[in-house]
């Protein structure tokens, strides 16, 4: 019965009738979920999927900002350091492009270098242009190229596999 009737006496004579409805607030109807709860829960997962996303960004873009700025400069800039090459010279001299040296002095027509074996050599002009680069700096945009590699290379696999 969806109503009852109950009786309430008032004075001995009189009878008065009140309806009152079932409770339904406590129940829901159909025997489903309520909703309140799923509607939080779906919140939740979308703002932690956001910031994940949003954390992701940011990491990928500072290593991008970190590697913005690195650019090839002039030996000069460069003394004491650890350098390599990041193109051939005009001549198309691919030396010092494999393996870093340390610039121990520098003008515009020579370069003092240490090679890997701690011997000072020279170079001539034509090694005096601004296509060096710190190994430092050099390191950091191979590492950022490597891992694009990996990923797009992972992402080749995956779509074999498929």
């Amino acid at each position: 019965m969806d109503e009852e009737e109950i009786k309430i006496l008032e004075d001995d004579e009189e009878i008065e009738y009140v309806k009152m409805e079932d409770d339904t607030t406590s129940k829901s109807k159909g025997g489903g979920l309520p909703i309140l709860p799923i509607v939080a829960v779906l919140l939740v997962v979308v703002a932690l999927v956001l910031g994940g996303f949003v954390i992701y960004k940011t990491i990928n873009n500072r290593a991008l900002t970190d590697i913005s700025d690195i650019r090839p400069v002039s030996a000069e800039y460069l003394i004491g350091q650890y350098v390599i090459r990041v193109y051939p010279t005009k001549e198309g001299n691919h030396s010092f492009m494999n393996k870093p040296i340390k610039i121990i002095h520098a003008k515009e027509d020579m370069i003092n270098y240490i090679d890997e074996n701690g011997d000072s050599n020279i170079l001539d002009s034509s090694f005096c242009d601004e296509y060096w680069m710190s190994y430092e700096s050099y390191k950091k945009v191979k590492e950022l190229e490597n891992d694009k590699y990996d990923k797009w290379i992972e992402e080749i696999e995956l779509e074999e596999g498929k």
